[in-house]
């Protein structure tokens, strides 16, 4: 018998053709079904790697798509959550799509692209596709509505005005103290007006 056919008695005047989701070399009395992740044809001598976007179960077929939230590469047994920091919102999908830069999502297996957050005040992340977002710095700040896809985002604060890490907004010196520079990152850096001098709040 030729490969993609077999027989398994003697005497037999002619072969049979292996069915879908089996496969044989020449000479063969029996099919063999393809391994999990392959699928193949009629009369198959071997087993092909399932389509990107679908998975094969142990019946030789990959006929099943992957869901939303989900992933395949070829020749996979099975789907796989798309990693924090993305989703996907079709079936039968080879990848996932990253959120935006200035958002995140911490979870995995994400089918919607409202499970990308804005990063919240304080906070800003210049990559897309993460899971998490980068506090600013001590001495900057960045509100709810600044916009949060750049490190840029967090502006130093004002003279007169100092925050520490992850701030939404600077706070102000006490009555009396001053800082004169920008950036400030503590109370302390507010420093007494001197004698004879002031500063109005």
């Amino acid at each position: 018998c030729e490969a993609g056919q077999y027989q398994a008695s003697t005497a037999a005047t002619k072969c049979n053709d292996c069915t879908m989701g089996y496969y044989s070399g020449a000479l063969a009395t029996e099919c063999k079904l393809c391994t999990d992740g392959k699928h193949s044809g009629q009369s198959a001598s071997m087993c092909n790697d399932c389509p990107k976007g679908y998975y094969g179960l142990d019946d030789g077929t990959c006929t099943t798509k992957c869901m939303p939230g989900k992933y395949s590469a070829a020749g996979a047994q099975d789907c796989t959550d798309c990693g924090a920091g993305r989703y996907q919102t079709a079936a039968g999908m080879h990848s996932c799509i990253a959120c935006a830069a200035g958002k995140y999502n911490a979870a995995e297996g994400s089918s919607s692209v409202d499970k990308c957050i804005a990063c919240e005040g304080g906070k800003y992340q210049e990559t897309g596709g993460q899971g998490f977002c980068k506090s600013c710095a001590a001495g900057t700040k960045r509100s709810i509505s600044d916009a949060a896809g750049l490190i840029s985002s967090c502006i130093a604060c004002a003279a007169g005005k100092y925050s520490g890490a992850q701030a939404s907004a600077c706070i102000s010196c006490v009555t009396g103290r001053y800082v004169a520079v920008t950036g400030s990152n503590a109370a302390s850096d507010c420093i007494p007006c001197g004698a004879g001098k002031y500063v109005a709040v």
